[in-house]
């Protein structure tokens, strides 16, 4: 994503700068956020690397395992974090993984921001397909995603290891025509669509 701001109202999503690793890395380690991400073990060095690597790497998407960063701000505050993982640059196909704080959580405030970042995605980046892949067990994840407009694909058997055990995970994706038809009827999101 060459943006490095999507304002929604209150909400913000902006690119996390490699000073803010401490940030990023205290959220992706939070006890509470851990069970519901499909990551696992990521170091602060790992961290610093991707975003100087975002930060001096302006045309995204190029190299398959690139990772880019953002934060979502409620005012100035930061109450979440999205990422976006390239799986395979030929096809523009793109991983998506998000948390928000368990303070933030419940109140809309992921849903605004992923859906004004994905229409930004597929509008100006114009990527081909974007997944998600949720624990199986993560039905607040799960039901995100559907009301975003992804569809399921399938169960992703034993997929994930985390908290010393092989865990399932579900295959969602979305593509253009799937963001089409979710934002038929949303003004907000055709501003972004059109940008």
């Amino acid at each position: 994503m060459n943006e490095s701001n999507i304002q929604i109202s209150s909400i913000v999503v902006k690119s996390v700068l490699p000073e803010q690793v401490d940030i990023l890395y205290n959220i992706i380690n939070d006890p509470d956020n851990l069970h519901h991400q499909t990551i696992n073990d990521v170091s602060k060095l790992y961290l610093k690397k991707c975003l100087e690597t975002q930060q001096d790497n302006h045309g995204f998407g190029y190299i398959d395992g690139d990772v880019r960063h953002h934060f979502i701000y409620k005012k100035k505050q930061v109450i979440g974090w999205v990422s976006l993982t390239t799986k395979s640059a030929l096809s523009r196909r793109y991983e998506l993984g998000y948390t928000t704080t368990k303070k933030h959580r419940g109140k809309g405030y992921t849903y605004k921001a992923l859906r004004h970042f994905i229409a930004t995605l597929f509008g100006v980046d114009n990527i081909n397909r974007l997944e998600a892949i949720p624990y199986a067990d993560n039905k607040k994840s799960i039901n995100l995603l559907v009301r975003l407009g992804f569809k399921h694909e399938g169960l992703l058997r034993k997929h994930n290891y985390h908290d010393g055990e092989y865990v399932d995970c579900y295959m969602f994706s979305m593509l253009k025509e799937d963001l089409e038809e979710t934002i038929a009827s949303d003004d907000d999101i055709k501003m972004s669509w059109n940008k």
